[in-house]
This record gives C-alpha cells, structure tokens and sequence, in this order.
C-alpha cells in the first residue's frame, strides 16, 4: 500500500487542510487516470482499520487452514476494514477541523503506528498457534512457509481489492458529475447511491448468491447421480438394489451405492470372529428412488422386510449426513460385532453439506427421520416382542440432530430402542442441549458428565466413554464430540459471549493459544465449519475409528472382550487406509 507519509511532511501553510488529509476521509489529490487509481493517500483511520481487520483474520481458531484459504480471508478483511476506517473518517471530519496541525499530526503517526504493531503481533501469535496445532493434531509442514505464504497472498489480493474499490468510487464521482449538469448535487448523489445499491442487491442476490447456490446445489446433485466405476451391482439378495430388490440400483444415488456395496461380506466376518457368520443387510433408499418422505421411508422398510431385516439380532436405523454420506467407520464396527447377523437402513433426504442444511432446510432432515421411524417401529410392533432386532440409531451432524428431534427426552430415547450413538451434534441439538445445561458443574462442556453417566455418556473416543466412574445402565446412549469441532460449537452467542470451551481446562486439541475476540472469533468458527471434515481424523469433525469402541460400549455384545474391541479397531483402521 503506498505511504502515507507524504501526507504527513504537510507544511505549516497547510496545516489546517491536513487534518481532512490525515484523520478524515480526504486524501490529498492525486493524479488522474490509471496513476491516480494506483497511487493514493488514504486516510489514517482508513489504513488504520486496513490493519486492524487483518489483524482480525490471523486470530487463531479451532481448526487450521490451507494457506490459500487464509489468505483470501485476510484479503476480504483488508478490504472490509478500509471501507469502515473510510466511514469512520468521514463521520469524524466535523469534529477534527479545529484540532492543531502538530497534534493532526502525532496522531495519525500514532495510529498507523499502534495498528501496524497490532498486526505484528497478531501474525506472531497466529505463528506459535499453528506451531502448537501442527503439534497436536500431528500435521507436517513448515509453519513459516505457510504463515508467509499466506501473508503474501492476503496482502496482495487485498490491494487489488482496494484497487477495484477505488476504481468504484471514480466511476460513481463521475456519474455524479454528469449528473450535476441537469440536478441539484444532493439529487444527483441519492440517485446514484440508489442505482448502486440495487445494482449491488441484483448483483449479490441474483448472480452471485443465486448461481452461486444454485451452480452448488447443481453439483452436490450431480455427484448424487454420478457412477463410480468401482462400485459394483451388488450379488446377494441381502442389499439394496441385488437381486429381487424394490429399489433401482441407479436411483439409489452414489452415496447409497457406496454404502450399499460397502458392506462386509461373510467370509470376512467369519475370518475375525472364527465362527459361522451371515450377510449383513444394507438398505439405503435415495432421493431419486421416490419423491416423498414418506414414500421413501415406506420403501425403504419394505426393502427391509424383503430383505429379512427384521429376522436380525441388531437393526440400526441410519440418518446420514445432508449429503447422504454414511460414514464406513460407523457400521463396519456393528457388522463385526454381531458377525453379520445385523440389518441397516438408511434414507437420503437431501443432496446438500450438513452446514448448508443446518443454515437453511433442518425440518427436511426431521421429517425424513420422523417418516422412517415411525415405519420401522409400527413394523416392528408386529412381530413378537421376543423374536425383534434390538433396534438402535446412528446420526453424525444433521444426522444427529434429525434424530434427536423424534424424541421428547433422554427417557423416551431408552424407552424405544436399545441405544443410540450420535456423533458430531450441532450446537442447535435440541436434545444435546438439554443435557449440557444438567451436566455436573465440575466437568467442562467438552466432556459433561450427566447424572453420573448413568444413561449417557460423552467424550471423543470409547476411552473417555468407558473411563466415567459408576455403572453405566442399558439402554446406552453414547455422544462423540471433540472439542475441536466447529459443527458443535458454533453459536451466535460466540458474537459477543466468551464460550465455556474456551475456559480451563480446555480439550486436548483446543490451543491454549486460541483467545477470545467478540465478533472475530464467531466469524473464525464460522470459517471453521466448513473446515471441520477436512481435519485430521480424531479431531474437528471426523471421528473415523473412535465409533468402534463406542458401538462395543452401547451393544453390550455377549462373549466380547477389551481386546476384541482394539483388534477390531487396528482391523477397520487398515482395512479402511485411513488410521488414526
């Protein structure tokens, strides 16, 4: 950014034009042209709020971040903050036109000074937090590559900002100087300060905001319907699109394909457990297999009951992701676990990431599974109560929470099935929420203790769960959440209220160099939310084999060991390519 300085060495015969030069939103003129664009004097507070929201983008957050991804955030803040430093300068020019040069002076150096050690500041500290996450998530890479990586990108792709800024405001001083020839100079502003302004709205309401979702939606669609090469038609008539299925093998979707002929094949089963084993089922019915809810739930249970789902010693009843994801972490484990004698079912109610549904669409994802249990329970109450499934649920994200909603309270959710894992809950888990306000007032928010954990339990992995003194009653219902996940702590509160995750002690993968900014931080959590499954697994919002030794926790499995549950964990996490 050019100096200031210029502004600064003013004479004393202009010393009463430098406070507009200095503290207020006048700069000095300049050239005309493509010069005059790219070399210019702005206000102190404008350079001042420049480096203070820069300053904002490096405050250090949950996750870490690519050093693209941070530099485009540094850039938008840069250009954010000049045009608030711009505003505040204009509104102070009626009060700084009597102050003496010398002290107009001083304190612009002052600020400029102050902001520009503020930003120093921040990029040393953004340095030894991402030193101290690297460590702690076990992340490679050099810190000082990405830190000037991404200062280098922010403070390059923020002048061009500014630029365009710039080159906006020479177009609109000459609408107005055209405009002045037939109107009054008032007139003339309101009328192209309104033309901006709708122009702006269409601009961002119709061609960026509506392609931008609709191109996005268009995507998440067409990688729904796509094929992937690998994944075959499945043989047994035990899933979902095999033989004698009433589901279309290409309307299942590519999320149901995969999960689908994902599943673990006898042979398999029976090598871990050295007995005889049987096919598990897996049922999953896409968007493109039905048009309603509660056509797809109906279909789905149909499939179920076709399939012999109900003949099972376990069922689990599946909300996925809002993609329609289902993570293979979190059914394997049940698969081995009862040696195949087991029945999943799932059904897609949306193409869409969680964080877009949690922001827009939740009630499509309670309606999917309000539809499905209601089908899968009024199935089960005719079947005798000796010879049913024991049913359980899984949910991870908006999964969780759609679930969450089918019940009135803990007690309700024992009362109807034999357990419940869910994963990653949203801060907006009605349920959840509930639970964290009866948590004893001796356990942080990260891991709550409620009513001595005799009916659920909380933590990040099997250990925390299991390491909560006292019996632990059955039906079981178990939540993994880090303390790390943006998906879970994300909250409006974070706007002007320090969050109790941030209060010692904290999570292990939590920095102790991570403040509190009011604002800032809600807008670096709010980044974090679409970071949180690109995170290392064990951290952010991916749990991968964790769910393992939660699934041996809550089924209770009969003749099954300590030792079971980690050789069935070493056993998913390679076999998946992905240990923790």
């Amino acid at each position: 950014m050019p100096s200031i300085a210029a502004s600064l060495k003013a004479t004393p015969e202009a010393g009463r034009s430098l406070v507009s030069r200095s503290l207020t939103s006048r700069p000095p003129q300049a050239p005309t042209g493509v010069k005059g664009i790219l070399q210019w004097t702005p206000p102190a507070l404008a350079v001042a709020g420049t480096l203070l929201a820069w300053s904002g983008s490096l405050v250090p957050s949950l996750l870490p971040r690519p050093w693209l991804l941070q530099g485009i955030i540094s850039a938008v803040a840069i250009s954010v903050g000049y045009l608030v430093g711009l505003l505040a300068a204009r509104v102070i020019v009626p009060v700084t036109r009597r102050v003496h040069p010398s002290v107009a002076r001083r304190t612009a150096i002052g600020i400029v000074v102050c902001t520009a050690a503020v930003l120093v500041g921040s990029l040393a500290l953004h340095y030894v937090w991402r030193s101290d996450v690297n460590r702690v998530m076990g992340m490679e890479g050099s810190v000082a590559a990405y830190l000037l990586a991404a200062f280098v990108v922010g403070g390059s792709l923020g002048y061009l900002m500014l630029i365009a800024l710039r080159v906006a405001h020479r177009l609109w001083l000459a609408a107005v100087r055209r405009l002045t020839r037939w109107m009054p100079l008032g007139v003339a502003k309101s009328l192209v300060l309104g033309a901006l302004l709708v122009s702006a709205v269409f601009v961002f309401d119709v061609l960026v905001f509506g392609r931008l979702a609709g191109a996005l939606s268009d995507a998440y669609l067409h990688a729904t319907l796509s094929y992937d090469d690998d994944v075959s038609r499945p043989s047994l008539s035990t899933q979902a699109g095999g033989p004698g299925s009433l589901i279309s093998w290409d309307g299942i979707g590519l999320q149901g394909r995969e999960f689908v002929a994902s599943a673990r094949t006898r042979a398999e089963l029976e090598r871990f457990s050295g007995r005889p084993g049987r096919d598990p089922i897996r049922v999953y019915v896409g968007i493109g297999s039905a048009e309603t809810v509660s056509d797809r739930a109906r279909l789905a249970v149909d499939e179920l009951e076709r399939a012999g789902g109900f003949d099972r010693a376990a069922l689990v009843m599946i909300t996925p992701t809002g993609t329609g994801w289902v993570d293979p972490y979190a059914i394997d484990p049940l698969e081995f676990i009862f040696n195949g004698d087991t029945a999943a079912i799932a059904v897609q109610y949306s193409h869409l990431p969680s964080w877009v549904m949690l922001l827009g669409n939740q009630d499509l994802a309670i309606d999917s599974s309000w539809a499905l249990f209601e089908e899968v329970t009024q199935r089960m109450t005719e079947i005798d109560e000796d010879e049913r499934p024991r049913l359980f649920l899984y949910g991870e994200s908006l999964g969780s929470f759609a679930q969450e909603a089918i019940f009135t309270d803990l007690d309700e959710v024992r009362e109807q099935t034999d357990g419940a894992l869910w994963v990653g809950p949203s801060r907006t888990n009605r349920l959840w929420q509930k639970l964290m306000a009866e948590r004893s007032e001796d356990s942080p928010i990260w891991r709550p203790v409620v009513g001595d954990g005799m009916a659920v339990r909380f933590g990040p992995d099997g250990e925390t769960l299991a390491s909560v003194e006292g019996p632990w009653k059955t039906p079981r219902v178990a939540y993994l959440q880090h303390a790390s996940d943006p998906i879970t702590w994300l909250s409006t509160d974070l706007i002007l209220q320090r969050p109790e995750w941030l209060d010692p002690p904290r999570g292990l993968d939590v920095s102790k160099w991570m403040p509190y900014v009011p604002g800032v931080t809600f807008l670096q959590v709010l980044v974090d939310l679409v970071m949180g499954t690109n995170a290392p697994i064990g951290h952010g919002h991916k749990f991968g084999a964790a769910q393992t030794e939660a699934w041996a926790l809550i089924t209770t499995p009969e003749a099954w060991s300590a030792a079971d549950t980690q050789r069935l964990r070493s056993l998913i996490e390679n076999d998946l390519g992905n240990p923790k």
